[in-house]
């Protein structure tokens, strides 16, 4: 299953931001209540950025709501900075929050469709006035912190300042929520699968900006993802997820060459081999994960494994050490050998030519036309 225990955190002063013990339950009618998260617990060092990935519904989305305490986990504890989010309320948990922002899966949907984008961009700036801009710099006034940031991902204030989301493309629409989420000068960057509804070559030029910014910006990433290319060339450690655990979780070349996990993987072995005579897939995945409503007693994963045994079913498997670097919650956790030639990950390439994040827009006025 996805693992329990605490092994794998670092002690609290050396991390920005720690999860211990996450569980968020919802209501579902009939007096029944699903699980979407039980016992997760992880932490991001300043300046790193931590992949997180898994299946559909295996609770990604739900960690970083709950990160954010939207809405708050049903238990468990978030310390960032050394501050306990959980124990906040009101004004004083809003204050604090402004250094966790938020960037959402769906660029449109998360745009007030009513709203300018300058008015979009600065609405932060309005409500905590007192908040200083992005830690590289910014202007002294309000104005002049929105038409820096906007820039910092390749669009204009004076072009764009005036204009609504839907005159927009799915991939500017991503860029005016990161500079959205920039405005307050926050110091961790949570970003929801930013890239899984866009293109492949403007995924490109976004993740090129994320990276680019982190640098800039000195900030710390929490990045969901499907697409284990796109977790592997931006993370600094990978956290895999099953049914509301954390499987594996170590640097991001232990668990991609050197997987401990069985569901790790199967994860690897699954992805598509461009080369027809590749051999490979034997380890894909048979079923599928189990309702949430009914987990599985002890591994949760133990119900898809080829490795189980009785005492999976009778007792939970806790995170511990791996050979490889990484921690690993498995009754029979695999040797630790290299990855099957199936699960060789592509490493995303950047496009130079998309690279200037100041230029990608710019060299095509016309998509800036209303």
């Amino acid at each position: 299953m996805a693992g329990v225990g605490a092994a794998h955190l670092r002690p609290t002063g050396e991390v920005l931001l720690q999860a211990t013990d996450l569980h968020v339950r919802y209501p579902a009618g009939r007096g029944r209540r699903v699980s979407a998260l039980s016992g997760v617990s992880f932490d991001v060092a300043e300046g790193e950025t931590l992949g997180l990935v898994g299946e559909s519904g295996c609770g990604k989305s739900t960690t970083a709501r709950a990160v954010l305490q939207l809405p708050r986990p049903t238990s468990g504890r978030v310390v960032f900075d050394g501050v306990d989010l959980t124990a906040l309320r009101g004004e004083e948990l809003r204050r604090v929050r402004t250094g966790v922002q938020m960037i959402f899966q769906d660029p449109v949907s998360s745009l007030n469709p009513r709203r300018r984008v300058a008015d979009i961009v600065r609405e932060g700036l309005d409500i905590w006035p007192e908040r200083p801009g992005p830690r590289a710099g910014g202007g002294p006034s309000a104005t002049d912190r929105v038409r820096a940031v906007l820039d910092s991902v390749g669009m204009d204030l004076d072009e764009v300042g005036d204009r609504r989301p839907h005159e927009f493309s799915g991939g500017q629409c991503q860029r005016i929520c990161i500079a959205r989420a920039l405005a307050l000068g926050p110091r961790v960057l949570i970003c929801d699968e930013p890239v899984s509804a866009l293109d492949v070559s403007i995924q490109a030029q976004i993740l090129n900006l994320l990276e680019d910014l982190k640098d800039r910006y000195g900030l710390t990433m929490l990045f969901i993802a499907h697409d284990l290319a796109v977790v592997k060339s931006i993370s600094d450690r990978v956290c895999v997820m099953y049914l509301g655990r954390i499987c594996e979780i170590g640097p991001t070349d232990a668990v991609f060459d050197r997987p401990a996990h069985p569901y790790t993987a199967a994860l690897l072995a699954s992805i598509p081999q461009l080369d027809p005579a590749a051999e490979g897939g034997e380890d894909v995945l048979r079923g599928d994960p189990p309702s949430p409503f009914e987990a599985p007693s002890g591994c949760r994963f133990r119900t898809r494994c080829d490795r189980a045994a009785d005492l999976c079913a009778e007792q939970a498997p806790e995170l511990r050490p791996a050979p490889s670097g990484q921690f690993v919650a498995c009754h029979f956790p695999l040797p630790g050998e290299p990855a099957p030639a199936a699960a060789s990950v592509p490493p995303l390439e950047r496009l130079d030519a998309l690279h200037d994040t100041a230029s990608a827009d710019r060299a095509y006025p016309d998509r800036l036309a209303p």
